[in-house]
């Protein structure tokens, strides 16, 4: 029987030979394949857009306020002030809030240490606003400008404790008459003595570690300053006042009259072994 249809098959034209008829399971399986490969596409188009939804629904508001003023301190920690500009500030009510925790904690103390400059006046006017009550300030340690200094300080008269710089002694002598607990870094000059001397009536701890101290200058403090109760002179060296500014300088002796009228009035006076202590011996030689 095979054989006689091939035979058949071979004297009919190709025109008249009929494709083989197609298997019902194959008709099948095609379109099983084709609805799966459709559901799948809708499936996908469903699932992007519940996720365009979503981000169009969400808002800053929904943000943890704690957890955003976490990113916003690490940014100032590691980018610094100049890459915090106003229209990142202002983008939105959450972000400035966040911006303005991290930036001046709520509280009596506000420490600046941390950050490579004075901030920009946008910022200070904000601090102003939300910080009335402070009476503790570390201020940057590198140089800052006055004008800056002198606006920050204005709202805030009741200053009791300062970190600073020598640069800005003046500013707090004019503005900040009860600070009772001074810390200062740098070279202290006679003329910054004597404004220590002159003013700071409440003053009673005064830490000036590590400080280049000219010839006359702890005299100064000590004959204007009868209060003092505690003095840190620890690793501090004194020089000639001609050569205060100068970056290598030989350490002078301490004059005996420091060590007899520290001993008048102040209760605790930290000091190193000058010549003999290891850090600062070489300044001696």
């Amino acid at each position: 029987m095979a054989t006689w249809l091939k035979k058949w098959s071979r004297k009919l034209p190709m025109s008249q030979v009929s494709p083989p008829p197609r298997v019902p399971e194959m008709q099948q399986q095609s379109s099983d394949n084709m609805y799966s490969l459709s559901t799948r596409r809708n499936h996908k188009k469903a699932k992007l857009q519940v996720v365009a939804t979503t981000c169009q629904i969400r808002s800053w508001n929904e943000m943890d306020h704690d957890i955003l003023v976490m990113i916003m301190n690490k940014l100032v920690k590691s980018l610094g002030w100049q890459t915090l500009d106003g229209n990142t500030m202002y983008f939105c009510k959450p972000w400035l809030l966040a911006h303005l925790d991290a930036l001046f904690p709520l509280g009596t103390t506000l420490d600046l240490r941390s950050y490579d400059k004075f901030p920009p006046d946008s910022y200070c006017n904000h601090a102003r606003g939300r910080l009335p009550l402070v009476r503790s300030i570390s201020f940057p340690t590198t140089s800052i400008d006055q004008i800056f200094v002198v606006g920050a300080l204005l709202p805030w008269r009741n200053l009791e404790e300062v970190c600073c710089k020598d640069t800005i002694v003046e500013c707090l002598a004019k503005f900040c008459k009860r600070i009772h607990s001074l810390t200062l870094f740098g070279r202290i000059s006679s003329p910054t003595a004597s404004l220590i001397a002159e003013n700071f009536p409440a003053l009673k701890r005064l830490m000036i570690s590590s400080c280049v101290l000219s010839v006359n200058a702890l005299p100064t403090i000590l004959d204007g300053q009868k209060k003092l109760e505690y003095l840190d002179t620890s690793h501090c060296f004194c020089v000639d006042e001609k050569h205060l500014y100068k970056t290598q300088v030989r350490a002078k002796e301490w004059k005996e009259e420091i060590y007899v009228k520290a001993a008048e009035n102040i209760k605790i006076h930290l000091q190193c072994a000058r010549e003999n202590c290891p850090p600062c011996s070489h300044l001696y030689r």
